[in-house]
């Protein structure tokens, strides 16, 4: 297991997202972040190209037993960070930096309330929305209606 101040190697995958700072969205650039839990380390235990993915991006312990075994383990200060707490502080900078937000996932219906509420609530542009990728989009053109 290697780990430094801002990493930490977990379960074959090298954690990134060790503390709210270390993810917290800032103005230079895109980051991908991806709150990991059990079954997603588990479905990177089986399959490379998406442990590699994890890898290379922001990946954060949402989850009881990954962030506890973590813990445990190396004794490192990480916070477990779930995706459905990060993603207000999303909105929350979005709305102070006026910026557009994309919601992708779940179906039109749940997307579409989603959208309404988020924009209510935050006082933010949400610009698109989309079922998640293998759905009735393909990721190309997913893509090309995010940076629409």
């Amino acid at each position: 297991m290697r780990e430094s101040e801002t990493t930490l190697d977990f379960a074959g995958i090298t954690f990134r997202g060790l503390t709210r700072t270390h993810i917290h969205p800032n103005p230079s650039g895109l980051k991908l972040v991806f709150p990991v839990n059990a079954e997603l380390i588990l479905l990177a235990s089986n399959d490379r190209r998406f442990r590699d993915v994890l890898s290379r991006h922001f990946s954060t312990f949402d989850g009881f037993w990954p962030h506890l075994v973590a813990r445990l383990r190396t004794h490192a200060p990480i916070e477990k960070i779930s995706g459905s707490e990060f993603v207000h502080d999303v909105f929350e900078y979005a709305a102070k930096e006026r910026l557009k937000v994309f919601l992708l996932g779940a179906s039109p219906e749940t997307n579409r309330t989603a959208r309404e509420k988020v924009a209510k609530r935050y006082e933010i542009a949400v610009e698109g929305y989309s079922p998640p990728f293998g759905h009735a989009h393909r990721s190309e053109e997913i893509t090309k209606d995010i940076l629409a």
